[in-house]
């Protein structure tokens, strides 16, 4: 998986950081399923790699709706709504290794990133 947030590279080199949340593809990520990430030296697919991590085993891949204002994920089997002013929010960014690590600054990437007008899927993954 390509990596290009700045601050978080390091970070997962290292192996602080064992989180990323990404939009839901075609190959969607399972527990025990493996994931390594990269970083182009240049233009995607024509140059070689600047680095790239050992493979991660993941240990849980959470499904969950974001849009505009926050972010839908099942707890405890009920569908539950945070925005993106909320703890748990920061606890999640935190994790991600966002900038500062804020619900707030999460949300702003997201909304810079993405088109969330109608919501969009992705995945929280996380490795040992």
């Amino acid at each position: 998986m390509p990596l290009s947030y700045k601050p978080k590279i390091q970070a997962v080199i290292d192996h602080s950081i064992k989180q990323t949340i990404r939009p839901l593809g075609k190959r969607i990520k399972r527990p025990d399923d493996y994931v390594r990430f990269y970083k182009w030296s240049g233009r995607p697919y024509r140059s070689k790699w600047q680095f790239i991590t050992p493979y991660f085993r993941i240990n849980e891949a959470i499904g969950v709706r974001i849009h505009p204002k926050g972010m839908e994920m099942r707890v405890n089997d009920y569908l539950q709504f945070f925005g993106w002013g909320d703890v748990q929010m920061d606890k999640l960014a935190k994790l991600d290794g966002i900038v500062p690590a804020t619900g707030i600054e999460l949300g702003n990437l997201f909304n810079k990133m993405y088109d969330l007008t109608d919501g969009k899927d992705f995945q929280i993954i996380r490795w040992d």
